[in-house]
């Protein structure tokens, strides 16, 4: 399953309903993390929590120097640690660059993937891709640049879980190489291939 946590905080607020429907929201549940605060968005509060479901979970932080950020990151946590047959993706959704000391901790320590996504009003969707280097300094995918790459990676991810055992690798190695390009796509098929079984 496909887990998104999204920072209301630091997203463009008129983004925020084509981000939830660019997301498979059958093979996924949806966070997010809202302070009343906010004077940013035209979208009442009362709307979200209309959203609340099974796969739709709103969380209303205090408000406080980066109280949201904090009840996010502590919530991510949580729920990698229930997760016991780490089969489950991760994808947080902002503009703050502040989750990518996160994001390393869970590659670096525990070879867990969380995925940082940005968007703005042009690209509802972008995904950053953190680096090794020390500088923080991020590259964005050379070869396939959509904005919904890393949605279409989970898309594929799902399509092969489904197909005998024997074929899902070529499909899998197929499909990355349609969605990344060549090079990018041999790197993604086998840094995702423990995802397909």
């Amino acid at each position: 399953m496909d887990l998104y946590f999204i920072d209301y905080e630091n997203i463009n607020g008129d983004s925020f309903y084509n981000i939830l429907n660019e997301l498979d929201k059958e093979n996924s549940q949806i966070h997010i993390f809202y302070t009343e605060n906010n004077k940013k968005f035209s979208i009442p509060f009362e709307s979200i929590n209309s959203f609340n479901g099974e796969n739709f979970i709103s969380h209303k932080s205090v408000t406080g120097k980066q109280a949201l950020d904090k009840l996010l990151v502590s919530f991510l946590g949580y729920l990698i640690g229930k997760d016991d047959n780490k089969s489950n993706s991760y994808h947080i959704i902002s503009n703050d660059k502040g989750y990518v000391d996160v994001i390393e901790f869970w590659k670096d320590k525990y070879e867990i993937n969380v995925n940082l996504i940005g968007c703005n009003k042009a690209k509802p969707i972008k995904e950053t891709e953190n680096t090794d280097k020390p500088n923080r300094t991020r590259k964005k995918s050379a070869a396939k640049k959509e904005p919904n790459s890393e949605i279409e990676l989970n898309k594929l991810i799902e399509e092969c879980r489904k197909l005998p055992e024997k074929e899902r690798k070529k499909k899998f190695n197929a499909g990355c190489v349609k969605i990344y390009g060549q090079k990018e796509g041999n790197e993604k098929y086998k840094s995702n291939l423990e995802r397909i079984k």
